[in-house]
């Protein structure tokens, strides 16, 4: 998933999620921003899926998914559910989904570790951690493992400037 600074025009393609409820007859490349008729030539694989800024062509930023698994559990901010779940095989990698520091760890009543980690304008928060790979103050590159999942879900929050954002809407799960 991507997410990218909207200050210029620009042109996004982004490929339909299976149970997305967008679609189109386009074999499921949709258009967003910027200016359909200044769109690139030839979007056609997933190598394509970038923004393209009419300036510079240049990506902006890039999110990595913060384990392999199953949503189980949906964001769903009218009823202040501002994490999803994910059901992940045992013994999971959890990794960085951005370049960040990690600013927050604890041992919690659920014998389950809690992680934040500060990104320049985003937060992201990694709760049923069951072993710690990083410590408070660690510098980590977006993608690197963090921490471990045993036998616990993971429960995944993505936050910008203090509000609450939807991890599907920029993560690719």
């Amino acid at each position: 998933g991507k997410l990218w600074d909207n200050r210029r025009s620009y042109l996004l393609a982004v490929r339909t999620h299976p149970a997305s409820r967008r679609s189109r007859k386009d074999g499921g490349w949709y258009y967003a921003g910027g200016n359909e008729d200044a769109r690139p030539p030839d979007l056609k694989s997933k190598d394509d899926l970038q923004l393209f800024d009419i300036a510079n062509t240049t990506p902006v930023l890039s999110f990595f998914r913060p384990a392999h698994g199953v949503i189980v559990e949906q964001f769903d901010e009218k009823q202040k559910q501002y994490s999803i779940t994910l059901q992940t095989p045992a013994r999971e990698n959890v990794t960085a989904i951005l370049a960040g520091t990690i600013v927050y760890l604890n041992y919690e009543l659920t014998d389950t570790y809690t992680l934040i980690l500060q990104h320049d304008n985003y937060i992201s928060i990694y709760k049923g951690i069951s072993k710690m790979i990083k410590q408070v103050g660690d510098h980590v590159q977006a993608g690197e493992s963090i921490a471990m999942l045993e036998n616990s879900p993971l429960q995944f929050e993505l936050w910008q400037n203090g509000k609450p954002i939807n991890p599907e809407e920029v993560i690719a799960f």
